[in-house]
C-alpha cells in the first residue's frame, strides 16, 4: 500500500474534490491526517484506491447537493406559482366587476332628437327674438349690487 502525505489542497486536487470536503472526510474520520507544529493540516492519502472510490463518492455527493438544491428552487417557485396564480384570480374577478359595469356608463348610441322645435311660425316683424324692454328681466348681481 503506498500512502503519501498531502496537503489539503493536493487532496483535494488528486481526488478530483473540492478542499471542504477533504475537510469534511477529516471531521468524519474517513480520512487519516495529521496536523504539524506550525497548525498545517496533511492528510494521508492511498492514491491509486483512494482516488477510484473517492472519486465516485464525490460524484455521489455531488449529486445529492444537485438534488437538494434543485428541490429546494422548485418548492420555492412552486410557492411563487401560487402567489401569481391567486393574484391573477384576483384581477380576474376586478376585470369581471368592472366589465359588468360598463353598459351603465356608455354614452347613448344614437344621438338624441330636437323636440325643441315650435310649431310657431316666424312673424314677419323686423323684431324677431327682440325682447320688449318692460319685459327684460336684470341678472341677480345687478339687482343685489345695483
Amino acid at each position: 500500500m503506498s500512502e503519501q502525505r498531502v496537503t489539503v489542497r493536493e487532496a483535494a486536487a488528486a481526488l478530483g474534490i473540492s478542499e471542504e470536503a477533504i475537510r469534511q472526510r477529516i471531521r468524519r474520520n474517513r480520512l487519516e491526517s495529521e496536523k504539524d507544529e506550525e497548525g498545517r493540516v496533511w492528510v494521508w492519502l492511498d492514491v491509486k484506491t483512494m482516488s477510484e472510490q473517492d472519486s465516485t463518492q464525490a460524484l455521489l455527493e455531488a449529486k445529492e447537493e444537485t438534488i437538494a438544491h434543485l428541490s429546494e428552487q422548485l418548492s420555492f417557485l412552486r410557492s411563487e406559482l401560487s402567489v401569481w396564480q391567486e393574484e391573477a384570480r384576483r384581477k380576474d374577478h376586478l376585470l369581471a366587476a368592472l366589465t359588468e359595469r360598463i353598459p351603465a356608463i356608455e354614452a347613448p348610441a344614437a344621438e338624441p332628437t330636437d323636440e325643441r322645435e315650435s310649431a310657431v311660425s316666424d312673424s314677419e316683424d323686423e323684431g324677431k327674438g327682440d325682447v320688449p324692454p318692460d319685459t327684460e328681466r336684470s341678472s341677480w348681481w345687478r339687482r343685489l349690487f345695483g
